[in-house]
């Protein structure tokens, strides 16, 4: 009877399955690294968190107060801001902000000042803000869109330290663009030109405006999630 017999590999058959096997091991070790490589983080990850500070310089301001029949003019005030931004993605940041300036107003005309005169009070701003910059070494543009509230406090008479402006709530919008140079993936320097339209309403006219140069340090913290 004939019986079959599975027949043994060569000699030559075997060289050629070890190196079939060595190919197939190398490859799939070839495409764990590569997997790896591919889901390690990124070396400049985008920023969860920014914080910033620094001065700002009021170019020009003026206020038409319509209750009182004058206007306020502001030039020349310096002050200091501090912002909190929480990163939305691909360099936009949605935060808050809050200006402070030292007091200097000069006040033209009205009810309690007929022929003019100087006056003394700390203005404070508050506002939403929304903004595009870039985060990688390097320089970068700026662009900013703000709402918020200003206000100007009571406001006294320099030499009489009578009152001539009530303490008020002003509603304004504000839009401004910049450079940004930023020295590491966390560290940015920034100058910022901001102008808020002042809106109408509680005696202030819609004519009002107001021109602020900015310099500050922003810092980030964390990052984001996937990048």
């Amino acid at each position: 009877m004939l019986r079959w017999r599975p027949r043994r590999a060569t000699p030559h058959a075997r060289p050629i399955a070890a190196a079939l096997a060595a190919w197939s091991l190398a490859l799939g070790g070839a495409r764990a690294v590569g997997a790896q490589i591919l889901s390690l983080p990124s070396a400049n990850p985008e920023p969860d968190s920014w914080i910033a500070a620094g001065t700002v310089f009021t170019n020009a301001m003026g206020l038409r107060d319509d209750d009182r029949n004058s206007y306020w003019t502001v030039n020349g005030v310096t002050g200091y801001r501090i912002s909190i931004d929480k990163a939305m993605g691909s360099g936009t940041t949605l935060g808050v902000a809050i200006t402070f300036t030292n007091p200097a107003t000069f006040v033209n005309g009205g009810t309690k000042c007929p022929t003019g005169c100087t006056g003394s009070g700390q203005f404070v701003s508050y506002a939403l803000n929304y903004r595009t910059s870039g985060f990688s070494p390097g320089m970068s543009s700026i662009g900013e869109l703000s709402l918020g509230v200003l206000r100007p406090g009571t406001i006294r008479d320099k030499t009489l330290g009578t009152e001539i402006a009530p303490d008020r709530t002003i509603p304004f919008a504000g839009i401004g663009g910049g450079l940004a140079f930023t020295t590491s993936r966390r560290w940015q320097v920034e100058l910022v030109q901001e102008y808020h339209s002042i809106f109408a309403g509680g005696g202030i006219s819609g004519a009002s405006t107001q021109w602020i140069t900015r310099l500050g340090v922003r810092i980030g913290f964390g990052a984001r999630e996937g990048y």
